[in-house]
This record gives C-alpha cells, sequence and structure tokens, in this order.
C-alpha cells in the first residue's frame, strides 16, 4: 500500500503557498493554515529578482505580476537644501528600485490565487488546534487527490 504524502504549511503569506504550488507539482496533498482569520493583504513593495524571478516565471505568474507594477522610476537623493544630490534610476546599480517590483499583498494575493484549487487552505488560527483546520488536515488526501485527477 502506498504511504499518503500530506503536508501541512503554516502561513499563507508569500512562503507558504509558493511551498503548497510545488509540494503539490510534486505530488503532496497540502493544507495550508494560516493565522490570521482573513486573508492578510497589507505590506510594501516587493523586488523579485535573480532566483526569485526564475521561480515566478516557472509558475507562469511573470505577466501578472508585471502588470500590477509599482511603476517606480528610481530614488533620488537631495540635500538639506532640497538639492539633488545623487540619482539612481531603477535598476541601475545601487538603487533599491527593481523593474520587477509589487506591492507586497498583490503579490501575495496572486501566490494565493495560484495556490487555492491545489491546496486546502484553512484562514483559521492553528493555536488552539481549530476545528476547520483539523477537517482540512484530515481531509487533504482525498480533497487533494480529486482536484489532482479532475
Amino acid at each position: 500500500m502506498k504511504a499518503e504524502k500530506r503536508i501541512l504549511i503554516t502561513g499563507a503569506g508569500i512562503a507558504g503557498p509558493v511551498c503548497a504550488y510545488w509540494l503539490n507539482k510534486y505530488g503532496f496533498c497540502v493544507v495550508i493554515a494560516e493565522k490570521a482569520g482573513d486573508f492578510r493583504d497589507g505590506g510594501q513593495n516587493i523586488d523579485i529578482k535573480g532566483p526569485g524571478r526564475h521561480v515566478i516565471e516557472l509558475m507562469e505568474l511573470a505577466e501578472k505580476i508585471d502588470a500590477k507594477n509599482t511603476l517606480e522610476r528610481g530614488q533620488k537623493y537631495l540635500d538639506a537644501a532640497g538639492e539633488v544630490i545623487a540619482v539612481l534610476p531603477k535598476g541601475g546599480f545601487g538603487t533599491l528600485t527593481n523593474d520587477f517590483e509589487i506591492l507586497r499583498g498583490e503579490f501575495a494575493r496572486m501566490l494565493y490565487d495560484a495556490t487555492k484549487n491545489t491546496a486546502n487552505t484553512a484562514l483559521a488560527p492553528p493555536s488552539p488546534p481549530s476545528r476547520k483546520m483539523a477537517r482540512a488536515y484530515r481531509s487533504a488526501s482525498t480533497t487533494a487527490q480529486s482536484r489532482i485527477t479532475s
């Protein structure tokens, strides 16, 4: 008899849904539990570059993220008199602004949406263990399996 591979991930922010996405691709039945009772969509800009950008491209989310780009153009540093003393254009050396930049909440929502049909998600406090989360974990194998095969 083949053992079921079930995984419980705590956190539906950035890393949780990405892990769920890839674990599901490799045959795991995944449950994501989130401490917050609701989706958390706040936060500041996130620059996606290097290996992160490669992962986003493999997840086929690059175009969606690019469409939500913050459109930041770079940085200017001013002295006490308000005169420009340095300009760092987007993507330039030393700049904190990247060509592939998105608000944290929008990014988290895209990742969550990319996994909500493959991972069983319980947006309920894990401590004390909620019944909703416990049910989600117990049913993960049958729910995820039906999603994989349908």
